[in-house]
């Protein structure tokens, strides 16, 4: 393991990861739209 253990699968799910983020970030726009420009 070492340093890099948690790394990987930081790399393996991170379009999981991405996909939530701009989930979450379309949501926040369509609640607050100053937030979005």
């Amino acid at each position: 393991m070492g340093r890099t253990g948690w790394f990987y699968p930081l790399v393996r799910f991170s379009p999981v990861i991405v996909w939530l983020v701009e989930r979450l970030h379309v949501d926040l726009c369509r609640t607050s739209s100053r937030l979005c420009r």
